[in-house]
């Protein structure tokens, strides 16, 4: 069932029928979340793509978080005060102008996360989206970051690293097989492609035969 406090990193598939459904309401959260317009023309996708990446993307929203008083009880203080931010930075930061009614100072506990709604045959997917450093640090979650992607292997502490392997997983969701294509495109241009290697890193070399010409010249 469909949880209007969604916390941290997932993913859910409905049929539109149950998507409409009053407990799900195209997947209605209670979040305080900011609007990031319309998908760009390019991105829209088709409505009838069995995959939901190749979907038509018809929402994106950031999560604002919550704020709460310095002295909360998630930061070993005594208060319980929990404050719903507004939805645009410039309210906030005059929400956070005010003191908390414990007197003490109130602070804004970012999310960040940008979920999208997707609508893909016949279905609506919901699906939130982070980027490497967060998932280094740890999803955003009610009660601060959760575990770091790191505690899989030592290896992902690198953004970098953690940028490739998440490339990959959406390359292969989207059904894109990218070895395939090069085996592919190997047939096609005999003699081109000199040298390859994708471990650790892709490495391609190549060598037109006009290329190929000059070389000899230079080795006479």
């Amino acid at each position: 069932e469909w949880d209007v406090w969604p916390d941290g990193h997932i993913t859910r598939i409905y049929s539109r029928k149950d998507a409409k459904r009053p407990e799900v309401n195209d997947f209605h959260v209670h979040w305080a979340c900011e609007g990031l317009g319309a998908p760009r023309k390019q991105h829209r996708g088709s409505l009838d793509a069995l995959e939901w990446q190749e979907g038509v993307r018809t929402t994106r929203r950031r999560c604002n978080g919550v704020i709460v008083c310095a002295n909360h009880e998630s930061k070993g203080g005594s208060c319980a005060i929990v404050v719903r931010p507004t939805t645009t930075k410039k309210l906030i930061a005059r929400q956070l102008e005010a003191s908390c009614s414990c007197g003490a100072i109130l602070v804004h506990n970012n999310c960040g996360i940008i979920y999208d709604l997707f609508k893909f045959s016949e279905r609506v997917c919901f699906h939130p989206r982070m980027g490497a450093t967060k998932l280094v640090m740890g999803r955003p979650g009610i009660n601060g970051p959760q575990e770091s992607v790191a505690t899989i292997s030592p290896v992902l502490l690198n953004s970098a690293r953690v940028n490739h392997e998440r490339k990959k997983v959406f390359t292969k969701s989207r059904g894109k097989d990218i070895i395939a294509d090069f085996t592919e495109f190997q047939h096609q241009h005999p003699d081109f492609v000199i040298y390859h290697t994708f471990e650790p890193v892709a490495v391609i070399i190549t060598q037109s035969p006009i290329m190929l010409s000059f070389l000899v010249k230079l080795l006479l």
